[in-house]
């Protein structure tokens, strides 16, 4: 899997991120043919070699010769009757998808057909295609990104795209983030966070230059090829709750889990622990996803006696899974398979079904269960 990973010394934007790929080796005769399979005429592309800052930069320039607005409908038509490749159009209706939504909260839009004024004309397009373009034609996978340095003029579709993202602030004096860079920045990548400890491989970089060149800054960016080292296998990341609990009834824990769960932790568990003072208490641990975690910590803190909380980010790795439903005794169960990484597969049924099954039908739970293996 290659990723790329796009450092914003300046910032992002459209036709820098085309001009760093430009830069870190896609030929723009590449780019130029691909963007023929465009239905859009009336423009031409370049690039030349410029100075941002202390260093050399690609620039790329789309010059129009017959301004057109598109819509989203417009621009979604056109996509899908193109003939670039599967995964170009995908990205291109991911990116732009971001830039509907970012318009429609700014504007109120109660309808589907969003006009993007700026972001809808041809030049716009061209930047979104052709970035699309060279991300495939370099194979890549993902992309990262760093904190994003905001200058003195923030566009209102940036400022909405901006949400959850970490941010700095700057004294430069231009729009150093648009909003068709930070589309694609948000429709197709990832911040990096600072706790990630994967290893990467720095490969080959490529520097693509802004429109304007103020003194004091690099308006340039830079991204670079990654190549994972000693990757672990694919999974996501969840946030570990503790609390360890020694003055609350055990008849509560049932309640609290069962509140945990309600406001979607993805596990709950409890194991005895022997706590200072040689008094036996409770660790209580809950899995959760990060936008819960406030929910979750409430909980725990109202529902219990505990007066801390530890919590930590912490990978995780699950395997694929699917149902389908058997009948047993008349009844229906959902048999689970997973997937094992060797590709062999790994049936049971549902233990809730089985217990529903068991009350309607009077027979014993572990027959039950017998004969929904023996359905597998």
């Amino acid at each position: 899997m290659k990723m790329v990973y796009f450092d914003l010394l300046g910032g992002v934007s459209g036709d820098m991120t085309v001009a760093a790929f430009i830069d870190m080796g896609v030929s723009l005769s590449r780019v130029r043919r691909e963007l023929g399979k465009l239905a859009v005429g009336g423009y031409g592309v370049k690039t030349c070699r410029v100075q941002r800052g202390h260093g050399d930069a690609v620039r790329f320039d789309v010059s129009v010769r017959r301004e057109k607005n598109l819509s989203y409908r417009e621009i979604m038509r056109l996509i899908k009757a193109s003939r670039l490749g599967r995964n170009v159009q995908e990205r291109m209706v991911k990116v732009y998808e971001t830039l509907k939504d970012a318009e429609a909260r700014i504007h109120g839009h109660a309808h589907h057909d969003v006009r993007f004024h700026q972001l809808g004309e041809i030049d716009s397009l061209v930047d979104v295609a052709a970035a699309c373009i060279c991300m495939e034609a370099c194979g890549v996978s993902g992309l990262l990104y760093s904190v994003i340095p905001l200058g003195l003029k923030v566009a209102p579709a940036v400022s909405v795209m901006l949400e959850g993202q970490e941010v700095c602030f700057t004294p430069w004096p231009l729009e150093n983030v648009t909003p068709t860079g930070l589309a694609i920045l948000r429709a197709l990548g990832t911040q990096v966070r600072r706790d990630v400890q994967e290893h990467f491989v720095y490969g080959r970089c490529g520097y693509g230059a802004g429109r304007e060149n103020p003194p004091g800054m690099t308006n340039a960016l830079r991204i670079a090829e990654l190549s994972a080292k000693n990757r672990p296998p694919e999974g996501d990341t969840v946030m570990v709750l503790e609390a360890n609990i020694d003055d609350t009834s055990p008849q509560v824990y049932a309640y609290v889990s069962g509140r945990l769960f309600e406001a979607g932790a993805l596990d709950v568990f409890l194991q005895n622990i022997m706590m200072k003072k040689s008094r036996p208490g409770i660790l209580l641990t809950v899995l959760s996803d990060a936008r819960n975690f406030d929910k979750i910590s409430d909980i725990v803190f109202r529902e219990t006696s505990t007066i801390g909380l530890r919590y930590y980010p912490a990978g995780r790795i699950t395997l694929r899974r699917s149902f389908a439903k058997t009948r047993v005794a008349g009844e229906s169960v959902r048999i689970k398979t997973v997937v094992l990484p060797d590709g062999s597969r790994r049936s049971s049924p549902e233990y809730d079904d089985c217990i529903r099954a068991a009350g309607k039908t009077g027979r014993p739970l572990q027959e039950i269960l017998e004969l929904a293996k023996r359905g597998i």
